[in-house]
């Protein structure tokens, strides 16, 4: 089918001038689409497997879009060792792990909620939606919650938002 759509998407489209692009958006689309289909109905036809735990094989197996993962997955074997994949997840974790340092030191700080100080400037970065949970909540486990409040805190990050508070805490 993907063969199919891939040809059909080259006839209708010839003199596009990106063709490429084109291509991969819309074969991406086409097995995304295919694929969540395959999950939903995989997922539905198994759910009393899955609510007891018993249910031991991916939901794609044995459905329509079988091949199409089995595909994809040989295809992101090469794409996730190319060089600029691998330089990319090496920077992904120096930034996610400087910038838990940073804000766990800072939240567990007791020098926090003095903005004269490193940890509470830092403390001050961290958004006010983040602080009200860790500060309204009635929860034995301080220490927990302010944890909660930096991976809430900077899973929330997009990847450029997250890389460029990095730049600007490190000063490049």
């Amino acid at each position: 089918e993907l063969l199919t759509k891939t040809n059909e998407i080259k006839n209708n489209f010839k003199d596009h001038p990106n063709m490429q692009a084109l291509l991969a958006k819309e074969c991406r689309i086409f097995a995304q689409t295919k694929m969540m289909n395959s999950v939903v109905n995989s997922f539905m036809s198994n759910h009393e497997k899955l609510i007891a735990g018993t249910h031991d094989k991916e939901l794609l197996s044995n459905t329509p879009s079988e091949a199409l993962r089995k595909f994809f997955e040989k295809i992101a074997v090469n794409n996730f060792r190319h060089e600029s994949v691998i330089k990319s997840e090496i920077i992904g974790h120096k930034v996610l792990s400087s910038l838990m340092e940073v804000f766990v030191n800072a939240v567990l700080s007791q020098k926090k909620d003095n903005d004269k100080t490193l940890e509470g400037k830092v403390y001050s970065l961290i958004s006010n939606q983040f602080k009200y949970v860790e500060k309204n909540t009635d929860y034995h486990n301080k220490k927990y919650l302010s944890l909660l409040m930096v991976v809430d805190f900077i899973s929330g990050m997009t990847d450029s938002y997250a890389l460029k508070m990095y730049q600007e805490l490190y000063g490049m």
